[in-house]
């Protein structure tokens, strides 16, 4: 734990996928992630944020953390090129490992048919081929250069945070096929030449095709074996689905030519040539381990913890802004923040020995909640800390999901309707009665909660805090068919 407060969320419009892969096999890979954004912009600076937190807890749960390393994010003024190439020259790789830099801001192609990252304002233009170039001259076995950015500058609705994550103690299959087992060049943009991608219609639904990444990759993160073209192709057919749902009469979109009625949304496979990577002897590129240990997390308190062999539930991940970074002690007055690592070992005066102990007792708590926690360095506190309402937080207070469910949620014509899902929450992660797991998409039916019929929003969300995490659900899909669902909530 550390005194004081230390603050630690996809958009819309094109994502452009780029890998260039140097030839060189060695062993032990590791990749890292920089993220970018232009979280200065008055329009889109507040997506922008949330956008480049999302794709860090998207790896940050996904690869193992002996081979993921976390650059500090590029925002803010030193969003530019300059700040950019600064972060990557910075940085001290093996020949063997990957780089992916995330950027989340305006984009702009300009006559000489070349893809510019565009920032402060229109004043500075970052050059694809450059930020490639930089990472290739470090000598990076893998480049991926990943950007959420626009043809056409446009305003976007404020993103929702994450859920709460830890990260795992292997990489997941899917990401070990995808970043650890491949050479070559690929390059993806999310929209066809003339169409600009949609965004979902409501407040903070984010894009379209981001959910649709998002979403392709938690439904496969075990898949070990999928291909790259085969995961395109799953994204494809899952953004075009739905811009026609929400969008059945078209989109009307302006361009150099004037407004059009846009029908549809398809991605452009510009380049796609792919090799195996293969690894030395002592990095098997891949493979599956064992699962990370039992873990809850917490909208209430902020955090994610989990079982361990010492006292009290362990610390694995801490929310930004949440209940666990503003801690009273006490003993001295001042406020701490946890981080991973730390224990809690009691809460309100009831001794914690694993993450059921944890879940009751949080659950139970006032608002106002006492807990003892051991540091990382075996320094014992005591603190107060104002919990989140069960049916909200999350750094997100008034915004429209629970975060306890993890889907956006509306009223329309006396019915609850999906408008999207965070991803790797319980809404993609609905079991039928044979076991089979389904996620929730944009356009489905919430019918009833716990056999109570909702049919408003607020309604949802009352039946979604009173819920216990065992939650039951009646849905109409898309297709029109009724589903019953069994789903585990964030505590």
């Amino acid at each position: 734990m550390i005194q004081g407060t230390r603050m630690r969320n996809w958009l819309i419009a094109s994502l452009v996928l780029c890998l260039v892969i140097g030839r060189d096999a060695q062993a032990a890979r590791k990749l890292y992630l920089i993220t970018v954004a232009d979280t200065k912009d008055a329009t889109i600076g507040e997506h922008a944020a949330s956008d480049i937190s999302s794709v860090h807890n998207a790896f940050y749960g996904s690869v193992a953390k002996s081979e993921l390393v976390l650059v500090p994010p590029v925002k803010d003024r030193q969003a530019t090129e300059k700040g950019l190439l600064a972060a990557i020259n910075r940085l001290n790789p093996a020949r063997e490992d990957a780089v992916l830099v995330y950027y989340s801001g305006h984009g702009a192609h300009q006559k000489d048919n070349q893809h510019y990252l565009v920032t402060q304002n229109s004043r500075e233009w970052i050059g694809r081929k450059k930020v490639v170039d930089a990472m290739q001259a470090k000598g990076f076995g893998l480049v991926v250069l990943l950007t959420d950015s626009c043809y056409n500058f446009s305003t976007k609705p404020p993103a929702v945070g994450a859920p709460f994550i830890q990260p795992p103690e292997v990489t997941l299959p899917l990401y070990k096929a995808l970043f650890f087992r491949n050479n070559g060049v690929i390059d993806v943009n999310s929209a066809k030449q003339g169409q600009v991608a949609g965004t979902y219609p409501e407040q903070g639904a984010g894009s379209i095709f981001t959910h649709a990444l998002c979403s392709t990759l938690v439904e496969n993160e075990n898949n070990g074996s999928m291909a790259w073209t085969v995961l395109l192709d799953k994204v494809d057919e899952s953004a075009r689905t739905t811009f026609r749902q929400l969008y059945p009469d078209g989109h009307q979109v302006e361009t150099q030519n004037g407004l059009i009625n846009q029908r549809e949304q398809r991605l452009t496979k510009l380049a796609l040539s792919i090799t195996p990577y293969t690894p030395e002897e002592g990095d098997d590129g891949g493979g599956d381990g064992p699962p990370a240990g039992n873990a809850i997390a917490s909208v209430r308190l902020g955090l994610t913890v989990r079982n361990h062999d010492g006292a009290g539930v362990l610390v694995t991940a801490v929310a930004k802004g949440g209940p666990a970074t503003k801690c009273l002690d006490s003993n001295d007055g001042r406020t701490y923040y946890l981080e991973a690592g730390d224990a809690i070992t009691s809460i309100n005066d009831v001794e914690i020995t694993d993450i059921n102990d944890f879940a009751n007792e949080v659950r139970n708590s006032n608002k106002s909640m006492t807990f003892t926690a051991q540091g990382v360095g075996g320094d014992v506190h005591t603190f107060t800390t104002q919990l989140n309402p069960l049916n909200g937080g999350g750094g997100n207070p008034g915004g429209n999901q629970g975060t306890r469910f993890g889907a956006y949620i509306a009223t329309r014509n006396g019915r609850v309707q999906v408008t999207g899902t965070v991803a790797d929450s319980p809404s993609t992660r609905c079991l039928d009665a044979n076991g089979q797991s389904w996620r929730l998409e944009a356009g489905d039916i919430i019918r009833a909660v716990n056999g109570q019929a909702v049919s408003t929003e607020q309604e949802f969300r009352q039946a979604v805090s009173d819920s216990p995490r065992e939650m039951t659900l009646e849905v109409r899909g898309t297709d029109g068919k009724f589903y019953q669902f069994t789903s585990t909530l964030n505590y």
